[in-house]
């Protein structure tokens, strides 16, 4: 290779430097209003770093489910996820206190916690090799159920599905529940339902939906158990390997459509709702008596779960942080 051949080289790879490739999976369907806010991002950080990145999208479970894609992260398949919160707990065991049973009386108080303790889900990712980008909404959780669940009875006799791996909802059902859990991936629900392995799933009603499980659910029981989100994951050796300028490109074109996702989501789950019951199914309004019995066993449960996990002290500053809010 002569001189002029080995300066055009250099100069080729100084103003066109390799592309980074950024293979995000998710199991939000495509179309949904996940996919458009990781498309929307995907379009944004592809233009403004000037096609120093490529974001890839992986929707709708291809790349199998949350615990699949973990996986694929470490073995550095996927550079990315978008996740809920069972998902970014394989890394970040802290984000379950979201998912905490009987713990918010209300969606502003779950809102404000996010707020809270978001560094010390950041401090917490880094410290597993994961960068948490942000937050995803996904809304709250309600049981549903194809049979009548009114009572602590009949509550207690139904096929409760659990997603595999997921200890807290596991000890929900069994301890707060008193009920056997049907252990399976979030990808058999829908099969499980139309065939009646399954005949109580918790989910949001947008996702209820999205999932497609709504066609087998007749009632479900309100106010929800507990609120739920997500975030999204980057390998943090992917994420070191950046420039600054796109590092900081990620971080703040996410935190711009967060909010957009964030309203968006908060207007499906009320017009969900608002269809299923039109479509007939049949709200079940918790009684007082039943309601403080459920929030007293799952206040043992969330104990369990934050010591279990490994994160009493949060457990402590978030409970100091709600009691604080319900004085004022």
């Amino acid at each position: 290779m002569g001189i002029k051949e080995g300066l055009l080289i250099i100069s080729l790879f100084l103003f066109n430097p390799p592309q980074k490739v950024i293979k995000l999976g998710t199991l939000a369907p495509e179309g949904s209003a996940w996919h458009e806010a990781y498309s929307l991002f995907k379009k944004i950080v592809e233009e403004k770093s000037e096609k120093r990145i490529k974001v890839l999208i992986y929707p709708g479970g291809v790349m199998g489910d949350e615990a699949d894609m973990a996986r694929k992260i470490r073995m550095g398949q996927l550079q990315a996820g978008a996740f809920t919160e069972f998902g970014v707990s394989i890394f970040i065991p802290e984000i379950r206190i979201f998912n905490f049973l009987f713990f918010y009386r209300d969606y502003e108080e779950w809102d404000s916690t996010r707020d809270f303790v978001v560094e010390d889900i950041r401090r917490a990712g880094e410290s597993k090799g994961v960068i948490f980008l942000g937050w995803i909404e996904t809304g709250p959780v309600f049981l549903y159920s194809s049979r009548d669940i009114s009572s602590l009875e009949k509550l207690k006799s139904t096929k409760y599905w659990v997603w595999q791996g997921d200890l807290h909802a596991r000890n929900f059902v069994e301890k707060v529940l008193s009920a056997s859990p049907i252990i399976l991936q979030i990808i058999d629900v829908f099969n499980a339902l139309k065939m009646g392995l399954v005949d109580t799933v918790y989910s949001p009603p947008y996702t209820l939906l999205s999932l497609q499980w709504a066609s087998s659910i007749k009632y479900f029981l309100s106010p929800p158990c507990t609120f739920t989100g997500g975030g999204i994951l980057i390998d943090k050796n992917v994420f070191n390997s950046l420039e600054e300028r796109d590092r900081i490109l990620l971080i703040n074109t996410w935190r711009e459509i967060f909010p957009l996702l964030k309203s968006k989501m908060n207007e499906l789950n009320k017009k969900t709702q608002e269809e299923l019951i039109r479509n007939g199914i049949k709200e079940i309004h918790l009684d007082e008596e039943t309601l403080s019995t459920l929030t007293e066993r799952a206040d043992s449960v969330n104990s369990e779960t934050a010591n279990t996990l490994g994160f009493p002290l949060l457990y402590v500053k978030v409970k100091n942080m709600l009691n604080s809010m319900r004085k004022r």
